[in-house]
């Protein structure tokens, strides 16, 4: 479970959530989690910091457009398998 030093993650974990139960698709997860990662100024720990720069690098793996996905990138299956994985290492913060 989070523990309150650590209120300002919350927000990953929700959108985290989201995407891993279906509520939201890998487009609008990616939209959201970089707009969130990329104009976040909270002081992270460095395991926090780690888990969230992995999602980050996830993120930007991911591709939507199969015709062009390459053997390096994500689909939306991929990236949802790595994110409950991080979504575990966040809640075990």
């Amino acid at each position: 479970m989070i523990t309150s030093n650590a209120n300002y993650v919350q927000p990953y974990i929700d959108l985290v959530e989201n995407f891993t139960n279906n509520q939201i698709d890998a487009g609008q997860f990616e939209k959201s989690f970089l707009e969130l990662f990329k104009n976040d100024s909270s002081e992270f720990s460095e395991k926090e910091y780690e888990i969230l720069n992995n999602i980050f690098y996830d993120v930007e793996d991911f591709c939507a457009d199969s015709t062009i996905r390459d053997e390096e990138d994500l689909d939306e299956e991929q990236l949802k398998t790595r994110s409950k994985q991080h979504l575990k290492e966040l809640n075990t913060l």
